[in-house]
């Protein structure tokens, strides 16, 4: 069966693998110490995981689910605790509070033929793109910023296209998935977004600079 996933194997997700295997090499000097085990986690179930559960139970809905919400923390642990403004920043985490409260409730009721969550996917994805937009206006409005050589930036960035890409296809998900003449196109423009975000996560891990030894004595 893992020969049969790698076989099956998509565009964006051999981006992954080299932005998994760019941030092994760098893990080192790395800025985002969770960059790497976040992309081992990404690999493993869009490749493996997925699969398996498509084989297995026919639908692969349920851990779509479960990795789409984890997307969610994923991406304010880098941008929430940079926001500056402390009554955004709280109001930001009450709003990730909330949604998770929701988000846990829907779990509790999930089995493997359950369908695709989409409206609080997408409620998620407006509250992180809320903190980057935050975190862009703070960052871009102080020092001088070399931008191939902050891979948060980087990362932001494609981040933000990818849920401009996204938006209206999560939103009108239930149209798409039952109407087969636009089926194939949906599938279509959300490879464009998954490949938008892995090449993010590429970029984010090659622009890493490795940090020069302390010449500081003891």
């Amino acid at each position: 069966m893992v020969l049969e996933a790698i076989k099956s194997i998509f565009p964006y997700q051999i981006i992954l693998i080299l932005a998994l295997i760019t941030a092994f090499l760098k893990f080192k000097w790395s800025p985002i110490k969770w960059l790497l085990p976040w992309l081992v986690y990404c690999c493993v179930i869009e490749i493996f995981i997925s699969y398996y559960f498509m084989i297995k139970y026919g639908s692969n809905y349920f851990i779509a689910n479960l990795y789409s919400f984890s997307t969610i923390y994923f991406f304010s642990s880098i941008y929430l605790v940079k926001i500056k403004h402390k009554s955004l920043k709280r109001l930001i985490a009450a709003s990730l509070f909330t949604w998770s409260l929701v988000m846990f409730n829907k779990i509790l009721y999930m089995n493997y033929q359950c369908e695709i969550e989409n409206k609080i996917y997408l409620s998620g994805l407006i509250i992180v793109m809320f903190q980057i937009l935050i975190f862009l206006k703070e960052t871009l409005n102080g020092e001088s910023i070399r931008f191939f050589s902050n891979p948060k930036l980087i990362l932001a960035f494609s981040i933000l296209i990818f849920i401009t890409c996204s938006f209206p296809l999560v939103a009108f998900l239930d149209y798409f998935l039952k109407n087969n003449e636009v089926a194939k196109a949906y599938t279509d423009i959300l490879d464009i977004g998954n490949i938008i975000l892995s090449l993010g996560y590429l970029g984010a891990a090659l622009c890493i600079k490795k940090t020069p030894p302390s010449t500081t004595s003891s």
